[in-house]
């Protein structure tokens, strides 16, 4: 498959694709005789998985020392492949607390504004049926 067909496939730009590859977030893709990439099913599952990964804020050279590690092929590096997304999962954990305080912050905003709102519109109400 080719690069603008996996792009497509995965929402994102050839140019997002060769950066990830450059900076090492994915391994290598296998090339055409001609040098062209040519993707197979486990490269896109590979660029979705980095994808979801930088979404939930996993840090660039994280990630790119993960990839390294997958490619050693090592099963004496999974111990600090578990410690790369632990560090990340805890630093989403910081994040969402702090989006949760956030989100609690608004909904407390909403009701004291809905309840003013709704005193405001009382008092407008009132002063109409004095005028009757």
């Amino acid at each position: 498959m080719n690069i603008k067909q996996v792009g497509e496939r995965v929402g994102m730009s050839p140019a997002n694709i060769r950066y990830y590859e450059s900076e090492g977030l994915i391994p290598p893709v296998k090339r055409t005789d001609s040098g062209l990439r040519d993707f197979a099913e486990i490269d896109i599952e590979f660029i979705k998985f980095a994808q979801r990964m930088r979404f939930a804020g996993m840090s660039i050279k994280n990630l790119r020392r993960y990839v390294g590690l997958v490619i050693e092929d090592n099963d004496e590096t999974i111990p600090e492949r578990i410690k790369l997304f632990e560090k990340s999962r805890d630093e989403l954990k910081e994040k969402l607390d702090e989006l949760q305080k956030d989100y609690d912050l608004m909904g407390e905003k909403i009701k004291y504004y809905n309840s003013s709102i709704r005193g405001a519109e009382k008092k407008v109400i009132g002063m109409k049926n004095r005028k009757n």
